[in-house]
């Protein structure tokens, strides 16, 4: 039997840095294309129906193996907090309740780093913005994708990442988020409250778990 778990607090020990996906070194069972069907499905099929509305816009990591889930409001928070549930999580997917994609960040976020965002100098700070906010550009963000970004996508671009300015709609698309972001700086640095998003599934991130630890 599945079971659910869900957080409730933050781990202040984590931090939350809305342009990283969690740190693990764990060698993945699946590829990111599987881990994010199988997400997807377990999503659908077992954790949806048991959210109350007011778990809209918060953080879901799903454990694919087990269908383990936790929640929070942070991406970090659910991820440890699954963690430390289910030390033996293998390939966790991460996702948005009620959403496409995963991050909204500011465009100054990305500092004057380049393209490549392989420099560490003169990176801006994330400005942190209220939940109606993310929320709203959340929204934005999904609509554009929706009507004007996924019919002029082709079939080879399923599991690539959009980053979406939601004030002009421009956008632009990579394999990996830090590309997909610095793509839309460098063609629009003007680019303020972007979206971020994994073409074809509704969770941006896939990584391995903490391992296959034996529970006491």
């Amino acid at each position: 039997m599945t079971r659910r778990h869900r957080s409730e607090g933050k781990n202040e020990a984590m931090p939350t840095d809305p342009m990283r996906a969690p740190d693990v070194n764990r060698e993945q069972r699946y590829s990111a294309e599987e881990t994010g069907r199988l997400g997807d499905e377990i999503y659908e099929r077992d954790i949806k129906p048991t959210l109350s509305e007011d778990q809209h816009g918060r953080v879901l990591a799903i454990d694919v193996e087990s269908g383990d889930w936790a929640i929070a409001d942070e991406v970090l928070d659910a991820a440890a907090d699954l963690r430390t549930r289910c030390p033996d999580a293998s390939d966790v997917w991460l996702m948005r309740v009620g959403y496409r994609g995963l991050h909204h960040f500011s465009g100054d976020a990305l500092g004057r780093r380049g393209p490549g965002l392989t420099g560490r100098d003169t990176q801006a700070p994330v400005r942190r913005r209220g939940k109606d906010a993310l929320k709203e550009t959340a929204r934005r963000g999904d609509e554009i994708y929706e009507r004007d970004i996924k019919p002029a996508l082709a079939e080879d671009q399923h599991g690539r990442v959009v980053a979406i300015d939601v004030e002009s709609g421009n956008w632009a698309i990579a394999d990996e988020v830090l590309n997909a972001a610095a793509r839309l700086r460098a063609r629009h640095p003007d680019a303020s409250d972007v979206w971020l998003l994994r073409v074809g599934h509704r969770g941006l991130y896939s990584f391995a778990g903490a391992g296959s630890r034996t529970a006491d």
